[in-house]
């Protein structure tokens, strides 16, 4: 779709892009794309996009220096915001940590616990409040983990 005809959409919907990109990937999946004036956002929703993206030639997939700017005081220079050598070095060292043995001695029973946990605030909340700021919840419920797991 040219940028022309894709600029009132993402407008009506800036406040709302979750909405968005579900839309758009049920009406054009497997996959889609939207260009605005200085980004591009592009859905790779099958698992072979993905794997030709991360593994086979990632190297033509680059973050770039304005995703490196904003990011890198949130993530740091790992594996989230670099490129190149740099994200293969991140990768390397990050890539034991998800093996299928670690998910199950690490990984899975953090989640489980977490689980039972977010479930069982929700349960309660849902009987004493009115409303719930899920947002909150999820972040506490991700921090939470994170802190478990490690």
């Amino acid at each position: 779709m040219p940028i022309i005809c894709q600029i009132p959409e993402v407008i009506s919907n800036f406040s709302h892009p979750l909405e968005l990109g579900m839309t758009r990937h049920l009406t054009f999946r497997p996959g889609w794309s939207v260009t605005m004036p200085g980004l591009r956002l592009v859905d790779i929703s099958k698992p072979e996009w993905l794997e030709y993206i991360q593994k086979t030639n990632f190297h033509n997939y680059v973050k770039g220096s304005r995703f490196h700017s904003v990011m890198t005081d949130v993530f740091g220079n790992g594996i989230f915001v670099t490129d190149g050598q740099l994200w293969k070095n991140s990768r390397h060292i990050l890539a034991p940590l998800f093996t299928v043995k670690s998910f199950k001695a690490c990984i899975s029973p953090s989640l489980r616990v977490n689980l039972d946990t977010l479930i069982e605030g929700l349960e309660l909340a849902s009987e004493s409040r009115p409303t719930v700021d899920l947002c909150d919840v999820l972040f506490k419920f991700t921090l939470n983990f994170i802190v478990y797991t490690t």
